[in-house]
């Protein structure tokens, strides 16, 4: 047993490393990084920047005035713990509640106050400050951002970047809108008769809310929501065959008429997002009552590894191929 082992201990430290996500291990085939569906041409500086994603976020310009307010913003967060740690406990229970907008008085903590006073008087040295963009680089970000003519979004599957003009992702967004199975034009902005029904609402069920639940839920000023699509580079075999063919990290493939999208409706502070994150907040405490509940996919592996599943659904589903590779991941890998 301890020759064993120690063998498999050797195999785990002399093994190569993993392929990077750039290559297929399967089908030897590279993901693409960068899919240019427009009629732009790219040089290779755009290329290599577009490459590092849109999680790549280049060192900012210096300036004192937005560091010293967000040190203040900082300690005033830090002064409310409530609001910095987020753990959402009011004193009169409240679940949710706007935020104060006072400044917190100093003198309940010698230690938070000290540290604050000592944050807040750090001397502000930009000299050794290393820049991750080279002049051509930051040139190149100028000339997609100041580009009229085109537009970046993050592809449905896979985190590549899609290059599209305008027109082209205007179109496709119409397309999607126009359809008349699943979306239906408004004669008129129904924001302030859904806000009116809201306080209706709260002001019937005054006593199953607290004061602060009253005012999360009706005193903020709303924002119009935001409709955008992500291409489904996945779904368009033209795309997927110019990327069997190119087979690199920049594809080209120019307006492919069969590129649908995933519609996103983008409401942070739109009319009913307080109200359904007040919901949430309630529904969260019940789910786990419920005897269907699976809290995540380790959990939904754990159920059904430990339930009697009749051979005749062996065919037709593919749950058991999924739990039998998973049985061979944890074999492998104890």
């Amino acid at each position: 047993m301890h020759g064993n082992r120690g063998r498999k201990k050797l195999e785990q430290t002399t093994a190569k490393p993993r392929c990077s996500s750039e290559l297929n291990k399967t089908t030897n085939r590279i993901d693409p990084k960068v899919i240019n569906l427009s009629s732009t041409k790219l040089d290779n500086s755009q290329i290599d920047l577009l490459i590092k994603g849109f999680k790549f976020t280049p060192t900012p310009t210096p300036n004192t005035t937005t560091l010293k307010s967000d040190i203040q913003q900082f300690s005033r967060r830090l002064r409310r713990p409530r609001e910095y740690f987020g753990n959402g406990k009011f004193d009169d229970g409240s679940l949710v509640g706007n935020k104060s907008t006072s400044t917190p008085k100093t003198g309940r903590d010698e230690y938070l106050d000290s540290f604050i006073d000592t944050i807040s008087k750090l001397p502000i040295n930009y000299h050794n400050t290393k820049q991750n963009l080279s002049r051509r680089e930051k040139k190149s970000l100028e000339e997609l951002k100041n580009n009229p003519s085109i537009i970046l979004k993050e592809a449905d599957k896979g985190g590549g970047i899609v290059i599209m003009d305008k027109t082209f992702y205007r179109e496709k967004v119409l397309e999607q809108l126009n359809d008349n199975e699943y979306y239906t034009k408004l004669r008129k902005n129904n924001d302030k008769s859904t806000i009116r029904k809201i306080k209706k609402l709260v002001e019937e069920y005054s006593e199953s809310f607290t004061d602060n639940e009253i005012a999360y839920l009706c005193d903020f000023t709303p924002k119009e929501a935001n409709f955008y699509g992500l291409p489904k580079i996945h779904k368009s075999s033209t795309i997927q065959t110019a990327v069997k063919h190119q087979n690199r990290k920049y594809i080209e493939s120019p307006n492919p008429n069969d590129l649908k999208l995933r519609p996103i409706v983008a409401g942070p502070e739109s009319t009913t997002q307080r109200m359904s994150h007040f919901l949430d907040l309630i529904l969260k405490k019940l789910c786990p009552l419920i005897p269907s509940y699976i809290r995540d996919d380790i959990d939904f592996l754990r159920a059904i590894l430990s339930s009697c599943i009749p051979t005749s659904i062996y065919n037709t589903t593919k749950i058991i191929s999924s739990s039998i590779a998973y049985k061979k991941w944890m074999h492998n890998n104890s």
